[in-house]
């Protein structure tokens, strides 16, 4: 069965979510509905903030993460998992040069220091392609911590979405690796 909703019916059915919004706070506007918090950010057309400081009727990218990395699971030789628990966007990646295998973990979460996302690889294991058995683990690993600017603020979740994709996730994986080959030279 296929259900035609005219851009009118929409355009009511858009305000009805963003008065729940307003009444019942974002969270509670999710929960009551169904919906996943991006496609409610979505739907609603409001505008979403970047910090974390923020009323309970207000949209703010911290709310979205975890649908944010659902969308985007994977990228080139990294893995995006949310964790709920602590808040973090983590990423786990494998990386092959001619004598190793490496794979780190970092986390990269979007507003974790007002507008900025730090990158920091908190682990690394390096294990030699000809001599697996000699395979060495680095943790808490503090010399290799970056960051960038996140905006202030988006026009909406499809703004948000296009930023996460284009902007955040290729950056990010442009710092992972040059803080793997700052690593080699210094660690290796």
């Amino acid at each position: 069965m296929k259900i035609v909703i005219t851009e009118n019916q929409m355009d009511k059915f858009a305000q009805k979510l963003r008065m729940g919004i307003e009444k019942h706070g974002f969270t509670d506007t999710a929960r009551m509905t169904g919906m996943n918090k991006l496609k409610l950010a979505e739907l609603s057309g409001l505008p979403i903030k970047g910090d974390t400081f923020h009323s309970e009727n207000e949209i703010v990218v911290g709310d979205l993460l975890r649908d944010l990395v659902n969308q985007n699971r994977e990228y080139k030789t990294c893995e995006l998992h949310y964790s709920g628990l602590e808040g973090i966007v983590e990423w786990n990646c494998r990386f092959k040069d001619d004598e190793n295998y490496y794979r780190l973990t970092i986390a990269a979460t979007p507003y974790w220091d007002g507008n900025n996302t730090p990158i920091d690889m908190f682990n690394v294991e390096v294990t030699p392609i000809y001599s697996p058995e000699d395979k060495k683990e680095f943790e808490t690993i503090n010399d290799y911590l970056h960051e960038f600017d996140c905006p202030k603020s988006f026009e909406n979740a499809n703004e948000l979405m296009d930023w996460f994709r284009e902007i955040y996730i290729p950056k990010t994986y442009d710092i992972i690796v040059k803080s793997l080959e700052d690593f080699k030279e210094r660690e290796l």
